[in-house]
């Protein structure tokens, strides 16, 4: 007795199946793509937020030992929308603003003895200084951008210092 087989063996694919196929290997691409490209757009957004934070954190910190040496000092304090200066014994020392970075004079010897420091910000558009009565430089330029405001106590007055972002 033969024993007759009815399926034949599948020699290849179909054109109906090869098109599917690929098209679903292409949407599987498309959709990796996006992916990548939307994580690697990300990651740069949070590396900027970093950068910004890490500047204004930089700043905090030398504007805070600036104003510590002021109030130490205890010599007149001038406030100007740019800078800020103490002057002791004839000789100005102050925070200013200049071609991208802030500018830290000390003196050249005592406690807060340093040379010049330079802190460059390259999110940062400039700084302005006021003292609490006069909050002029806060309101005059609104419509400029973000802005951080570092808020110092000395000598019984409150000075800020604004950090105005591009």
């Amino acid at each position: 007795m033969k024993l007759c087989s009815r399926f034949r063996p599948r020699a290849a694919f179909t054109l109906t199946e090869l098109v599917i196929a690929m098209a679903l290997s292409l949407l599987v691409a498309g959709l990796v793509t996006s992916y990548i490209l939307f994580a690697t757009r990300f990651n740069a957004r949070g590396q900027a937020a970093y950068a910004r934070v890490e500047q204004a954190a930089t700043l905090r910190r030398e504007i805070d030992t600036w104003f510590s040496f002021a109030d130490s000092a205890g010599g007149d304090i001038t406030v100007q929308e740019g800078a800020v200066s103490v002057t002791v014994e004839g000789v100005a020392y102050g925070i200013s603003w200049s071609e991208g970075a802030a500018e830290f004079t000390y003196p050249p010897c005592g406690a807060f003895a340093r040379a010049a420091l330079r802190v460059p910000c390259s999110d940062i558009a400039g700084l302005a200084f006021y003292a609490e009565g006069d909050n002029t430089s806060a309101i005059a330029g609104e419509n400029e951008g973000l802005r951080f405001t570092v808020q110092t106590p000395l000598g019984g007055e409150l000075y800020a210092c604004e950090l105005i972002y591009a």
